[in-house]
């Protein structure tokens, strides 16, 4: 017996023995330790000293239940020690019988779960925080275990198909889709599985309202703490509206660009004859000696507002065009480009004034030769007109060049753009203080758009621009 008692006492977990009215007739020495109640004060209480009155009932019936053979006695319920001190314990006992089977009393050995209770409050907290998180993204969030079947959503993910997430944990994708829309799922979540990674691709899903709603789904595995695959999380990014606001844009900018070539191709010709007889004037005058300052004054005037006027066509003509990669497209030399363009400029500049142009090795790239000219030329033009120096300074150059993906600059040494104006350089009809129709810059950023570049501008000493264009090859 006293080896018994002995191997006992060795218990960390407390050990009582109970009768039948619940008084205690046995303990281990760990009963002592935990409770701080000394051998006389045990020998005098019951099982409901031990515990917390809100635990009692529950308890007393487990013990009733487990006379009549209806229940065991494992037990969740919060151990009081001499000092009010409230502890977590679990409890699990068995009935004790006589040898003809009669009930004598209880044997349990209770566990202090404190450790396991704070940790499992600590899961709850960071559950709940996680859920809070997942809540406060606006667009839907899914996660999947391994199966394919849904295990949790957020709010956004509730709204967006009607359901409280009670509905849709649990349940597989047939359950809840359309039967070819879910097959489409089931195929690519076990792509996924099979490739474990990322995913993302372009579907349609079945909002609340039963409107199909073109949707971007992103979807990644996710694993365990053993670093076995466990499951994948998902984000649906609607992109109806957007999709229908694109289309409707390209719509406008398609007649945008029908009227601005038709109204650019009707206004050519009467501009052109317009011209021709304000030149026949001219002649007929001289002719008949009619010719006098106030005249010519006149025929100048109207000769050089016909000459705006057609200019700005052609300008509306390039452009409408600038935008559309033409099928003539080869190898260019941007390099002999530049540097025609700025010969041009520099012959047609006023005398006197000298212009430098620092060309640098280009390279070559594959795109429509009219497009590139038209575009350094605007670049260049610009650069050397807004520079009112008597010794201006162009500078154009590759910045850097890899793969099919090329960046080049042109700067000057003038003026730079004034700072009210250089967020809308590029908008159609923003000019300086020249005389210009302002749709050079406009068609330089078409252009570049088309190449699969952007453009960027800056103030750094002189007006400087920056670009990037991609080689583009037309079957």
């Amino acid at each position: 017996m006293q080896f018994i008692d002995a191997a006992i006492d060795a218990l960390l977990d407390a050990f009582l023995l109970f009768n039948l009215e619940g008084r205690v007739v046995h303990w281990n020495r760990a009963v002592n330790r935990i409770t701080g109640y000394s051998d006389d004060e045990i020998t005098s209480m019951t099982a409901e000293d031990f515990i917390a009155e809100e635990d009692r009932e529950p308890l007393f019936l487990r013990m009733a239940e487990a006379i009549t053979g209806n229940a065991d006695l494992p037990y969740a319920a919060t151990v009081i020690t001499i000092d009010g001190m409230r502890i977590p314990f679990e409890f699990s006992g068995t009935l004790l019988r006589d040898g003809e089977g009669e009930p004598l009393g209880f044997c349990a050995i209770g566990r202090d779960i404190s450790t396991r209770v704070v940790a499992r409050i600590a899961l709850e907290e960071q559950v709940h925080f996680m859920q809070a998180l997942i809540d406060a993204i606006p667009n839907p969030v899914f996660f999947k275990d391994t199966n394919g079947v849904f295990v949790g959503c957020n709010a956004a993910f509730e709204e967006f198909s009607g359901l409280p997430q009670t509905e849709i944990a649990g349940k597989a994708p047939e359950e809840l889709l359309p039967e070819e829309m879910a097959r489409v799922y089931a195929e690519k979540d076990s792509e996924l599985f099979d490739f474990p990674g990322a995913q993302v691709y372009e579907s349609t899903v079945v909002s609340r309202d039963g409107e199909m709603r073109d949707v971007i789904i992103n979807k990644a595995t996710y694993c365990d703490v053993k670093g076995h695959l466990a499951g994948l999380v998902g984000v649906i990014v609607d992109i109806t509206d957007r999709k229908l606001a694109d289309e409707e844009l390209l719509t406008i900018n398609r007649e945008l660009h029908g009227y601005a070539h038709t109204v650019s191709h009707d206004l050519k010709g009467p501009l052109s004859v317009a011209s021709l007889a304000c030149e026949t004037l001219v002649v007929l005058c001289e002719r008949a000696g009619s010719m006098d300052d106030d005249i010519s004054g006149t025929l100048e005037l109207l000769d050089r507002n016909l000459g705006k006027a057609s200019d700005n066509v052609k300008g509306l003509l390039e452009l409408a065009e600038a935008g559309r990669l033409p099928a003539d497209v080869r190898e260019i030399d941007l390099t002999a480009v530049a540097r025609d363009v700025a010969t041009e400029e520099a012959t047609a500049g006023e005398s006197g004034r000298t212009v430098t142009a620092n060309i640098g090795e280009l390279g070559m790239l594959h795109a429509n030769p009219v497009q590139m000219y038209q575009l350094f030329s605007n670049l260049i033009r610009n650069a050397v007109r807004h520079n009112l120096s008597p010794d201006a300074t162009i500078s154009v150059e590759l910045v850097s060049g890899e793969g099919d993906e090329h960046v080049y600059r042109v700067s000057d040494d003038g003026p730079g753009i004034p700072p009210d104006i250089i967020d809308d350089i590029f908008s159609p009809f923003v000019k300086g203080d020249s005389d210009g129709a302002g749709i050079g810059l406009a068609i330089v950023d078409k252009i570049v758009r088309t190449y699969g570049g952007e453009i960027t501008v800056k103030n750094d000493d002189g007006a400087c621009f920056e670009f990037v264009l991609k080689d583009v090859r037309v079957n």
